[in-house]
Formats: C-alpha cells, sequence, structure tokens
C-alpha cells in the first residue's frame, strides 16, 4: 500500500521560512501602524508557533508510519485540537488582559488563519506519495 511521506528537511525549511516572513510581517505592521496591532502580539506568535511546531512534527512522525488515509484523519483531528486550544487561549487572554478584545480577538485569528495555510502549505509541498 502508498505511504505518504513528508520530507522533514523541506517541511522545516518552508516552516522557518513563513515563520520569518509572519513575525517580520507583524513587526513592520506594529511600526508602521501600531494602533492596529495589539500589545499582545508576541504571545499570539509564540503561542501559534508552538502548537504548529508541535503539529508538524506528529504530521511528520505519522507521515512515516501509516498509510494515506490515517494520515488525513489524524491532520483533521490535530486541526481540530489546534482549533480548540486557540479558543480557549484567546479567551484567556481576553477575559483576563485585554483592553481592547475585539482588536485582540481579530488580531489573534488572523495569525491563527495564517499559520493554518503555512502549515498546508509545507505539507502540501514537502509530502510525497511511496509505494
Amino acid at each position: 500500500m502508498a505511504k505518504t511521506v513528508v520530507s522533514f528537511r523541506k517541511a522545516l525549511a518552508y516552516f522557518i521560512a513563513f515563520t520569518v516572513f509572519i513575525v517580520a510581517a507583524v513587526i513592520l505592521l506594529n511600526y508602521f501602524v501600531p494602533e492596529i496591532i495589539s500589545p499582545h502580539y508576541p504571545w499570539y506568535l509564540i503561542f501559534n508557533f508552538v502548537i504548529y511546531a508541535l503539529a508538524l512534527y506528529i504530521m511528520l512522525n505519522v507521515s512515516r508510519k501509516h498509510d494515506p488515509e490515517k494520515f488525513v484523519m489524524i491532520f483533521l483531528a490535530a486541526t481540530v485540537g489546534k482549533m480548540l486550544l486557540a479558543m480557549i487561549f484567546i479567551l484567556i487572554m481576553v477575559m483576563k488582559t485585554s483592553t481592547e478584545p475585539v482588536k485582540d480577538a481579530i488580531l489573534f485569528m488572523t495569525i491563527y488563519l495564517i499559520y493554518l495555510t503555512q502549515e498546508l502549505v509545507v505539507l502540501m509541498k514537502s509530502r510525497k506519495i511511496e509505494n
């Protein structure tokens, strides 16, 4: 049976490149348009980086051991888990520390969706099917 294999080096290179791009974009936005960036943005970047780095590590290990159908199911389960963790995180941040909850929530979800897109691009560009 065919097996989906994700190249670790390719995935890591894409992940690091996208992360540098995301951090640079947020820092530039904070410099040029500081009124749209929340003061909590470093926590949002750290949270998303850690969650997606762990998910990428799990996907890389799973891709070596299972067939493509299990890979897809595990990917979907990991995505739902990340989404639940993100909702809990933003709820805690908004309830405890935010003075502008709408701005915080929009910034966090924007960073979250960019990281989600990044994960999909990394996995699609670095995967291959082996027989």
